[in-house]
């Protein structure tokens, strides 16, 4: 019986979806999909006053998303970094998705409070502020206050919200095989890989415990930066659905007039920006996915500091290394070494015209240090470009490198925002060059083979014994 509720209810979800899209101008792509049992009704409907449905436009379909809620706003978000599966029209049009919902009662956050604590909400926060200070698609936050007198942010997940999210992956599922099945045009994108690594994603974002693990690891990673600012996180007061950090006051990166009226140093800031963005990468291959305006902010003493640690990215130690190495001769204007790494960056495939895209690649590399002295093109963009540009030649790319090319793009822009004359090239390079040094430098390889000298010792110690060995060994004795 169950069983079969759920199936009503996500045909009806199912109608609900194809009727945004219809209206938004995708009905082809509904066709397409073989779900013209249900679009062939409702377009005969519509085009009795209007003879041609109007075309889906990126805007539109961006509308359709706000409007089916927090799996289809996140995905467009998450699509927003995956340059190599839309269009840059579209890729643009998602960056603008406002992650933003009616607040739910201040009861339904008690209620979920003391669900989670097992205690009076009073008995967790001395004060507890009833209205919300901003609320999204999973959840919002309240100001409140610890019984030491520590002024925190309080995030509360949305109640019931598992349940809309598990029906629409199911649903999102469903259409993906559709896709596979009836447009076998688009199976080169590994739309299922995608869909995959959406789902996985969008799980761990709904686990609070595991977004302050993000947090205390990026606090970690900067806690010898004094121009970085990582909130703290109050860990007894905080579990899967409460997330509970410092209550943190600055400006939105990218507000410009503000923080002139503050009187900032518009060029620490700069350079706090650039390292923020730049340093968890290339040192550590652990990166905010989604550094913009709202999740970054400027504080009164020059400092930036992130605020939301839900979408997040890594890379393995040896993509970090062969993308500081490709990089590091970028800025050095050494196209070949940078084209070699490049192409060390990419998943192989039988199909794929290395050859081409390897031209291209040279074409954009000249083209950025040609462009970069007159601000046009920067590194971040040059290596955003090689990447679309690889989809073309069937030649691919890890998808968090992907997710990380866009992330740069991001971040980049967002400082620029900041401080108009940035030239990301003069103050990336030092950064770039002493990790380069860290890793590949003389210091780095003798502390490389000293963890290995241990074992070296032993076996050294072992060499006379064996000859001994041998020696005894052919001649018997």
């Amino acid at each position: 019986m169950m069983h079969f509720i759920r199936v009503v209810r996500d045909i009806r979800r199912v109608v609900q979806v194809g009727t945004e899209l219809l209206l938004a101008g995708f009905a082809e792509l509904l066709r397409k999909m073989h779900l013209g049992w249900y679009v062939e009704a409702l377009c005969y409907i519509r085009c009795l006053f209007i003879k041609t449905p109007p075309k889906g436009t990126p805007e539109k379909l961006r509308l359709a998303f706000e409007h089916l809620g927090p799996a289809f706003m996140k995905l467009g978000q998450v699509l927003s970094m995956r340059p190599d599966l839309i269009p840059k029209e579209y890729v643009q049009e998602f960056s603008r998705l406002q992650d933003h919902a009616p607040a739910f009662s201040f009861e339904r956050v008690e209620t979920i409070i003391e669900t989670e604590f097992k205690k009076p909400l009073q008995e967790v926060f001395s004060s507890f502020a009833r209205e919300p200070l901003a609320s999204a698609s999973l959840g919002q936050v309240h100001r409140a206050t610890l019984s030491s007198g520590e002024v925190v942010a309080v995030k509360i997940q949305r109640p019931d919200i598992k349940k809309g999210l598990k029906r629409d992956l199911r649903i999102l599922h469903m259409a993906l095989e559709k896709v596979q099945r009836h447009m076998p045009e688009l199976r080169p994108m590994r739309l299922d890989r995608a869909l995959d690594t959406f789902t996985t994603s969008l799980w761990k974002e709904l686990d609070y415990e595991v977004e302050g693990r993000h947090a205390d690891r990026f606090a970690y990673l900067f806690r010898a930066d004094a121009g970085v600012k990582i909130p703290k996180i109050y860990w007894p007061q905080t579990t899967s659905e409460v997330l509970t950090m410092e209550f943190i006051e600055g400006t939105k990166m990218g507000d410009r007039e503000e923080i002139s009226r503050q009187g900032l140093d518009h060029a620490k800031l700069m350079n706090n920006c650039v390292r923020a963005c730049l340093m968890p990468v290339f040192r550590y291959g652990f990166f905010h996915a989604d550094p913009h305006p709202g999740n970054v902010w400027a504080l009164k003493d020059n400092r930036v500091c992130y605020l939301d640690f839900g979408m997040m990215g890594s890379i393995s130690t040896a993509l970090r290394r062969t993308l500081l190495l490709f990089m590091y001769f970028l800025i050095r204007e050494d196209v070949e070494s940078s084209l070699f790494y490049l192409l060390q960056m990419t998943e192989k495939n039988e199909d794929a015209d290395t050859e081409g895209f390897g031209e291209e690649a040279t074409n954009i590399i000249v083209s950025f240090l040609r462009q970069n002295k007159e601000g046009s093109m920067t590194v971040s963009t040059a290596f955003f470009q090689m990447i679309l540009t690889g989809m073309s030649y069937r030649v691919y790319f890890p998808s968090n490198l992907v997710m990380l090319s866009k992330a740069l793009v991001t971040g980049e822009t967002m400082c620029r925002l900041t401080h108009v004359n940035l030239d990301y090239i003069r103050t990336a390079r030092p950064l770039i060059e002493k990790v380069y040094e860290e890793e590949f430098g003389l210091t780095s390889v003798i502390t490389e083979y000293q963890k290995f000298l241990p074992d070296l010792i032993q076996i050294i110690k072992k060499i006379p014994e064996a000859i001994q060995q041998e020696i005894r060994s052919r001649t018997g004795t």
